[in-house]
């Protein structure tokens, strides 16, 4: 089977990546995120990420909110115990913000996240220092247009 390649994503300023160290389960940092920022997170199928050759994929809690005011998507990704990033294992998840980028946005996001109950840190990731960034950014894109064609196939008559 050939799998595709998307090309949605761009390697640049249109992707920041924010890490956060929490200890809680997935669904309190969303629904906290949530009200804090006035998102609307809504858990997605977890994400597939094939680590290495010839292993069975490791699944990802993820969440998705795209904002249409600020016109751009943020995706809330578990990092269990530093399985997905390795040299982050601090990290308990990442939420990386997509098109339309303001760092001055993502300042303010990071103070207002560090000043959330139950949050150890929040800070800014480089994604140079990310190794498989593109291979983790390629298994989101795909997984998430499967998720698309299975919702619109849904609701075709």
């Amino acid at each position: 089977m050939v799998k595709k390649t998307l090309s949605s994503f761009e390697f640049d300023s249109d992707i920041q990546v924010i890490g956060i160290a929490y200890h809680l389960p997935d669904y309190r940092l969303s629904f906290s995120i949530n009200k804090q920022f006035g998102f609307n997170l809504k858990k997605l199928p977890d994400l597939p990420v094939s680590l290495t050759k010839n292993k069975l994929p490791l699944s990802f809690s993820l969440y998705f909110y795209n904002n249409s005011d600020l016109q751009n998507s943020y995706y809330l990704i578990s990092n269990e115990n530093g399985k997905l990033i390795p040299n982050f294992p601090k990290i308990n998840y990442f939420l990386l913000i997509t098109d339309n980028v303001d760092i001055k946005h993502i300042v303010q996001m990071i103070k207002n996240l560090r000043s959330m109950p139950n949050i150890i840190t929040a800070v800014t990731i480089d994604i140079a220092s990310i190794n498989n960034f593109e291979h983790i950014l390629h298994d989101l894109e795909f997984h998430l247009s499967n998720i698309f064609k299975l919702e619109k196939n849904k609701f075709s008559f």
